[in-house]
């Protein structure tokens, strides 16, 4: 199979002749014509180079997912610590940190989160406040969810009542919310209060103590936890994989489409098809 480049042909665009394809016994020989345009080549390759730089963007996402992962998977199998050693500074550091504190809850104040829900079912988050033993502060604890009640009254946080001062072990919960509740609830300190996010700072001011800046989740073999309901979530680098599969597909097609664009190769294609 011969290669041969004519002369360019002066128009709009230059053309350039190869001899791909022949048959013995002096059969004519087919040849690709590739016309070619600076601005249109520019153009290509502009967006073949942004089609590889958003593939391995995707490929970094899925990476970093995969750090991520793994940091939390080990937070998660780590012993806790006590309470009293955590630094309250980075609240990326300190979440999902397993923690452990001796404390007596506050039975008779309590928050309820309505509209939780577990495997399908409606109910509520309660959370407590528990006062530490080492030092002269509170803590918001989960307890975890429950079904939803037909009445939240003095008569159900009383069937919640935790006595003594257990040793309890949990995950510290740094991420924050917007906090809702009632102006009537705060003016007539009226309990329990009920809640739609968890904002420490702003639930705070109902307490005459410091309070941890963090809420606390039980762990599902703590004392006095109820149906916990709030798992670790990982990131899932699959989905960025597949992005990154797409963006370099495409990049590949650009190629091919912008091939069969500027020559002959369909005709010649087609003409071999008839023949």
């Amino acid at each position: 199979m011969g290669i041969g480049r004519s002369v360019p042909e002066l128009s709009d665009y230059r053309s350039f002749h190869f001899i791909v394809a022949g048959e013995k016994e002096g059969i004519a020989v087919n040849q690709i014509k590739l016309r070619f345009d600076w601005t249109i080549a520019a153009c290509i390759l502009l967006s073949f180079s942004l089609l590889l730089k958003l593939g391995y963007w995707q490929l970094d996402r899925a990476q970093e997912k995969r750090i991520y992962n793994q940091a939390m998977n080990i937070k998660l199998q780590a012993a806790p610590v006590a309470l009293a050693s955590i630094v309250v500074t980075d609240s990326v550091a300190i979440d999902y940190t397993n923690v452990s504190l001796h404390g007596a809850f506050i039975n008779e104040k309590m928050f309820v989160i309505a509209n939780q829900y577990y495997r399908g079912q409606p109910g509520i988050e309660v959370i407590i406040p528990v006062q530490r033993e080492d030092i002269d502060e509170l803590v918001l604890v989960s307890r975890g969810w429950l079904p939803a009640p037909l009445e939240i009254d003095s008569a159900f946080m009383q069937g919640l009542k935790v006595d003594g001062a257990p040793l309890l072990s949990a995950s510290v919960h740094a991420a924050g919310g917007r906090s809702f509740f009632t102006e009537s609830a705060l003016r007539t300190n009226r309990w329990p209060i009920r809640l739609h996010h968890v904002n420490i700072k702003h639930l705070s001011h109902l307490f005459d103590k410091p309070v941890f800046p963090y809420l606390l989740r039980l762990h599902k073999d703590s004392p006095a936890v109820l149906q916990r309901n709030h798992p670790m979530k990982l990131l899932n680098p699959a989905t960025n994989m597949s992005y990154a599969r797409q963006w370099f597909g495409m990049s590949i097609l650009l190629l091919v489409v912008s091939l069969l664009a500027s020559s002959n190769i369909m005709s010649i294609f087609r003409g071999n098809e008839s023949k």
